[in-house]
């Protein structure tokens, strides 16, 4: 498949972007995406910074590692798997403005999977491996306050969080989860890798979790496997290879700069599976958005998992590097976004809640 456009047809999230644009693109409503991550950066990808033409609301983001300043990502990682810039890469994806760029002296297009979708950046982590920092409590404390103010001071109605750790966070991350549900606020989270147990905050079973794809020019695979928490993975989505913006404070020869690169280039990781299922989501909340207005807060979110599930493509066992018997311990699918926005929703009083409470889950 070719890399830099099989992540947005393997899922259809191209046929479902037509199935709801008009002739000046895409009116998105009031969708709107909370990004719990590095920050943002002032990446030309995002559009004409100097005149606030950009889908990044950076005034309604919060930073709550510098609470003083905005929640730009000064790119400066510092844990053992340094990822300075996670929020400006996985937002690319997400809903940078269809355009023309120019690599390498080579001209070509660009586009995120939801292009122009609103997102509030919250700068939450420095890094999103959440290892071993996420035996520091203060982290959660700080991603449970961003859940919580998304939901509650933003309305956001789709909240992305690329980042997470296999340890159980508290009760304060899982009673924001749980609020958010209520509300009708989905959250879809990261399954994880570099560990074979699906990591918190995608591991609440209220919560959306996304495992990742890997294209070859022979076969599609899953990106990472899992012992631990498998039965959370709701859908799997493109995560390997994925063509995105890239801000960096290193240059070509590897020496540290004081000003940001604007680059572009290609990165990996159930983070940007998530990135793929929260633009299908927004896109899903778009086409169903009058019916939806039958729906009250959990009943959302029931919604479209029960949509999700109607619409799984076949997920590659065969072509899987772990036996058979293994393999067949998954029972979701992948993200096919055409299927999803034109999947039949049941009716509200045939919905069931989940009861699982979030703020009670123990590993």
């Amino acid at each position: 498949m070719n890399p830099r456009t099989w992540n947005s047809t393997l899922p259809r999230l191209d046929a479902a972007l037509r199935a709801i644009s008009g002739p000046t693109g895409v009116d998105w409503g009031d969708v709107k995406v909370a990004h719990l991550d590095t920050g943002y950066t002032e990446h030309p990808a995002f559009g004409d910074w100097s005149k606030g033409k950009v889908p990044l609301l950076v005034n309604e983001g919060v930073n709550y590692l510098e609470p003083s300043k905005p929640p730009m990502d000064p790119l400066k990682g510092t844990g053992l798997i340094r990822t300075p810039g996670h929020g400006t890469r996985t937002s690319s994806v997400l809903c940078a403005p269809a355009q023309t760029i120019t690599v390498d002296g080579v001209k070509s297009s660009f586009s995120g999977m939801a292009p122009g979708v609103p997102v509030v950046p919250y700068r939450v982590v420095e890094d999103v491996v959440l290892e071993p920092q996420m035996f520091n409590r203060s982290i959660w404390v700080n991603l449970a306050a961003a859940v919580s103010h998304a939901v509650e001071i933003r309305h956001c109605n789709l909240i992305s969080i690329s980042l997470g750790g296999p340890v159980f966070p508290g009760p304060e991350l899982g009673a924001a989860i749980d609020r958010a549900y209520e509300a009708g606020v989905m959250v879809i989270a990261a399954a994880g890798q570099y560990t074979d147990s699906v990591t918190y905050p995608g591991k609440y079973d209220r919560a959306i979790g996304v495992g990742g794809l890997k294209s070859s020019e022979s076969a599609i695979r899953i990106y990472n496997h899992y012992n631990a928490g498998r039965d959370r993975v709701d859908v799997w989505g493109p995560a390997d290879p994925i063509f995105r913006a890239d801000s960096t404070l290193t240059n070509s020869k590897g020496k540290t700069v004081k000003n940001p690169i604007y680059g572009w280039g290609y990165g990996d990781g159930t983070s940007y599976a998530t990135v793929h299922v929260v633009a299908a989501a927004a896109i899903w909340r778009k086409k169903q958005a009058k019916a939806l207005q039958n729906y009250d807060g959990w009943q959302q979110i029931e919604a479209f998992r029960v949509a999700l599930t109607q619409a799984y493509g076949t997920l590659p066992h065969e072509n899987s590097p772990v036996p058979r018997d293994r393999a067949a311990d998954y029972t979701t699918g992948t993200l096919d976004a055409y299927r999803l926005i034109y999947a039949t929703l049941p009716k509200p009083e045939q919905l069931t809640k989940n009861e699982r409470l979030a703020e009670k889950e123990q590993n």
